[in-house]
């Protein structure tokens, strides 16, 4: 696959495709095309492609902070900073 036929195949864009190659998810091959001027074109792996956009797909799952519902003074500011921070409370 070209690189443009794999942004298209994971719905983004070529630049993109270039990060993943980067980052070192997606591999790529240099081939010089038969007759072709200019600089060799970037050829994918169809199958590792496949394998790619089916872990894109998969959700991911985040852990859910603890919620702090009520706070005192004390948690928010040390005892001896309170007299210049809350006078006014």
């Amino acid at each position: 696959m070209l690189k443009q036929q794999v942004a298209e195949f994971l719905g983004c864009s070529q630049k993109t495709v270039e990060r993943y190659v980067h980052e070192g998810k997606l591999s790529v091959r240099y081939e010089k095309t038969p007759g072709a001027r200019g600089k060799p074109k970037a050829v994918f792996d169809e199958q590792q492609v496949i394998r790619f956009k089916q872990e894109l797909s998969k959700p991911t799952y985040l852990s859910i902070p603890e919620v702090v519902t009520e706070l005192s003074r004390e948690d928010l500011l040390p005892e001896d900073k309170w007299g210049a921070n809350f006078a006014e409370c």
